[in-house]
């Protein structure tokens, strides 16, 4: 049996590759909508800003919140790492509860929304959409 190849415009699954680069542009943007009133990242330290309106959230949405700002060090090239530990979870929010912070990771975990890979725990990308209606749910 031959094998025809198909040209990219010829495959009709061909609509479903995106390109890298207008990804990145849209997870940046994602990460803005998500960010902007709860969290801001110092450009020189690195360290993150924790604004007033973060307290508000309760604290699933705080975790949540602190590994979209991970996330978007490692973008503008400020960390090496993309995700956090949990024990670097417990460190950036020390008003939560070490067990507190275990349990709401596990349930960020199963929500789909954060992966663990080597031990730290990282937002995934392609829920960040679904993750920022969640955010802004009463849930």
């Amino acid at each position: 049996m031959s094998e025809q190849r198909l040209e990219k415009n010829e495959n009709p699954l061909a609509a479903l590759l995106t390109d890298p680069v207008q990804n990145k542009g849209y997870t940046e943007k994602l990460l803005v909508e998500v960010l902007g009133d709860y969290l801001k990242i110092e450009k020189d330290s690195g360290e993150f800003a924790l604004q007033p309106e973060f307290f508000d959230l309760e604290t699933r949405k705080q975790v949540a919140i602190l590994l979209c700002g991970q996330l978007a060090k490692k973008m503008l090239g400020l960390s090496d790492e993309v995700g956090l530990s949990q024990s670097e979870v417990i460190n950036g929010l020390s008003h939560i509860p070490d067990g507190t912070v275990k349990s709401i990771l596990n349930e960020l975990r199963k929500m789909s929304f954060v992966v663990s890979l080597d031990k730290k725990n990282q937002v995934k990308q392609s829920y960040l959409e679904r993750l920022k209606k969640w955010l802004k749910s009463s849930e």
